[in-house]
């Protein structure tokens, strides 16, 4: 007799995607796996994205339909979730794709690999219409840290460094929920969650194939008040693990931050606020050197040597890398010396 196969609970929250939403359920009305249940939440859609949840669920048993009448991206998700029957857990959202083979290749890596909780998969992009040149340079920029492989040696850093899961392509053990909780309402739900997975030291893998295809589309997600609110919660959420988790017993009485934009000017005031009696003695970057911000002057790099502090913080996306190779080679180690909280 051969194993018992293991139900997966797809959890898709659906608002407003009436035109992607029959090419996203089918992609997993079509998977290869076919023990699943297909939980579709309507989340205050005002389009017909519910006639067609409704519609699927008529013709297909394995479709479980929630309907909500309020628009709350990650209680729909977490709704979804308490009501799974399945042994694994697999995201979706409704305007992606999924490879027909991605459950298949999923099961099968979490059967054999036991102390893996989270499981993700490489994705591809499509770009919708409308799309600048600018947006989708970022969103190849995020998919080109995404493909680099996951370290379990150090899942912090790991995750850390870059877009390591696109959310909806990770399947989990539902009992990741079980110790580290449910989604929280952060707009960065996916990195705050990882980081609790890190925290658990629950064990992270990511399949090189690309099993998943991204849609990147305009939305609420891409206007600059958006982008403001989640710098500011990516980096209060990174500062939090960071002297939890990572370095508790760490004094910060002077640092310099790395980046001098819209996100070290955020990490400056954030700091400000945790360390009040720390000083920022200065920013390092090479493009804006000889400049003041905040009172608090503009270095380059070549002049970090000047400065003995007591923590680099890295505040810069497309530095980052630069910025952590220089600091390594100054003899500085990553998260006891400095880290990215950007």
């Amino acid at each position: 007799m051969g194993e018992k196969k293991k139900l997966v609970s797809v959890i898709m929250p659906v608002y407003n995607t009436e035109k992607y939403l029959r090419e996203a359920v089918d992609s997993i009305l079509k998977q290869t796996y076919s023990y699943f249940e297909l939980i579709l939440i309507n989340d205050g859609s005002t389009d017909k994205s519910l006639d067609i949840i409704i519609e699927y669920a008529k013709k297909d048993q394995r479709v479980v339909m929630l309907s909500r009448s309020t628009n709350s991206f990650i209680e729909a998700v977490n709704d979804g979730i308490r009501i799974a029957r399945g042994e694994y857990i697999a995201r979706m959202d409704s305007d992606d794709i999924s490879h027909p083979n991605r459950f298949q290749k999923q099961v099968e890596f979490l059967n054999t690999h036991e102390d893996i909780y989270l499981l993700g998969t490489n994705y591809s992009i499509i770009f919708d219409d409308g799309l600048t040149e600018n947006t989708k340079k970022k969103y190849i920029g995020s998919h080109k840290r995404g493909q680099e492989p996951v370290d379990n040696n150090n899942v912090f850093l790991s995750i850390n460094e870059g877009q390591k899961f696109m959310q909806p392509s990770t399947m989990m053990r539902r009992e990741i929920y079980e110790k580290v909780g449910l989604y929280k309402d952060f707009l960065i739900e996916d990195i705050e969650f990882y980081f609790r997975v890190a925290a658990k030291g629950l064990g992270i893998a990511k399949l090189e194939e690309e099993l998943f295809h991204y849609r990147a589309r305009e939305g609420s997600r891409s206007t600059d008040e958006f982008r403001k609110k989640q710098t500011h919660q990516i980096i209060q959420m990174k500062l939090q693990y960071l002297f939890s988790e990572l370095i508790p017993q760490k004094k910060i009485r002077s640092y310099l931050i790395w980046g001098a934009d819209i996100s070290g000017e955020e990490a400056l005031n954030l700091l400000k606020d945790k360390f009040p009696n720390a000083e920022c003695k200065a920013f390092i970057d090479p493009y804006k050197a000889g400049k003041i911000l905040q009172f608090v002057p503009i270095i380059s790099p070549e002049e970090f040597p000047h400065y003995f502090v007591d923590y680099i913080f890295i505040c810069t996306q497309s530095g980052a890398r630069p910025a952590r190779e220089f600091l390594k080679k100054e003899g500085k180690e990553e998260i006891k010396e400095f880290f990215k909280i950007s």
